[in-house]
């Protein structure tokens, strides 16, 4: 099972993990059996929304005035190795801004973050697993978005209310971005085929990113944003007999999390236990086909 943040007592108080609270949780279900492998959490405008009330970007913009969410966070990492959980999944929310000219200021503070943050994962053997922000917009929007012919190719133009969109961070470039502008084996990726939306191919994803994936989450969707709909997977148009295949020749064994699976086919469906009867011969499949030999399709 995999732990938001947000989930454990206190954090939304102090910005920093419990010790006390999260043992407690982890302690729990240790006992039933169930490990903690991942914490997720988000950077950029929730910490911003929920503590200082300051806008979005300011974060990035201004590191300096955040120190209480930054020394929250490594505090948190700390908490995470003392408990041995070993991947911290980091959604990077920071909306992007309408001058553009304003972009590189943004990652510069982005990247000062995380070079703190990073340094401090080493030392405690703690993976970070980064994620952009490809959200599928609600449909009342999407109707909003045909009526102004946007497509992916406007996506920085496009602001609606009830959109906190567009994010600083919005496809699978900007992750390889982050990676490489603080280098280290502890700095990685999450990849979501979620990022199909955005015009990435999750395959070519998996290829690029290789031993440096953290974590993967499993969706499916018809269509590209902004009319990107999310389905159950195997119904859209993401090829996960091929993304599995790749996940296990790119030597994989992390977590895999099923997420966004669309409307309930029948009144009262477990969406995530039928994905993962859905999944589950697709990755035995995949590492039937690794043992004897047989290359990745593609």
């Amino acid at each position: 099972m995999s732990l938001y943040f947000a989930a454990v007592p206190g954090f939304q108080e102090s910005c920093a993990l419990d010790p006390v609270a999260l043992r407690e949780i982890v302690g729990r279900l240790d006992d039933a059996k169930i490990r903690v492998p991942a914490m997720m959490n988000w950077l950029g405008g929730g910490y911003s929304d929920m503590q200082s009330r300051k806008p979005d970007h300011d974060l990035t913009l201004n590191p300096s005035a955040h120190r209480r969410e930054i020394d929250g966070l490594l505090a948190s990492i700390e908490t995470m190795g003392d408990l041995g959980v070993e991947t911290l999944f980091t959604h990077i929310d920071t909306p992007a801004m309408h001058d553009t000219a304003l972009d590189e200021p943004m990652w510069e503070g982005l990247t000062s973050i995380y070079r703190e943050l990073i340094a401090l994962a080493e030392l405690r053997g703690i993976k970070v697993a980064n994620h952009a922000i490809w959200m599928a917009l609600p449909r009342a929007l999407q109707e909003e978005a045909r009526e102004r012919n946007v497509s992916l190719g406007t996506y920085r133009s496009f602001r609606m209310p009830g959109w906190r969109g567009p994010y600083l961070l919005a496809d699978a470039s900007h992750v390889s971005r982050l990676i490489e502008a603080v280098p280290s084996p502890n700095n990685g990726a999450c990849v979501c085929t979620g990022m199909y939306m955005m015009g990435d191919d999750p395959i070519d994803a998996v290829r690029r990113f290789g031993s440096k994936i953290f974590f993967v989450q499993i969706r499916d969707l018809r269509g590209r944003w902004p009319l990107a709909e999310p389905v159950f997977p195997g119904s859209g148009e993401v090829d996960f007999p091929g993304l599995l295949e790749a996940l296990v020749a790119s030597g994989y064994h992390g977590t895999v999390h099923v997420e966004h699976l669309g409307p309930e086919r029948s009144p009262g469906e477990d969406l995530e236990t039928a994905a993962l009867e859905y999944l589950r011969p697709l990755v035995e499949m995949a590492n039937a086909r690794r043992i004897c030999g047989v290359k990745p399709s593609g």
